[in-house]
């Protein structure tokens, strides 16, 4: 439908940094549904990276840029 459609079309101009954490990995249920959210980001055209680690460092960097980190 429409909604889908603007989704998709707002993904396709979307740059996304995932940062997860080693407890994220551990958990398999976890791990999976992050993998299906990513695989679903870049079918709809998201540009992802994902960043494993980088804690507080990364979370100044992105700041720095006017980006407010989101923990999800």
């Amino acid at each position: 439908g429409g909604s889908h459609q603007r989704a998709a079309a707002t993904a396709r101009r979307m740059k996304l940094v995932v940062k997860i954490s080693g407890k994220v990995l551990e958990d398999a249920a976890q791990a999976a549904a992050l993998g299906r959210a990513i695989l679903g980001w870049q079918a709809d055209g998201a540009r992802v990276v994902v960043v494993h680690g980088g804690g507080k460092q990364l979370d100044q960097l992105a700041r720095r840029f006017g980006l407010e980190p989101e923990l999800v």
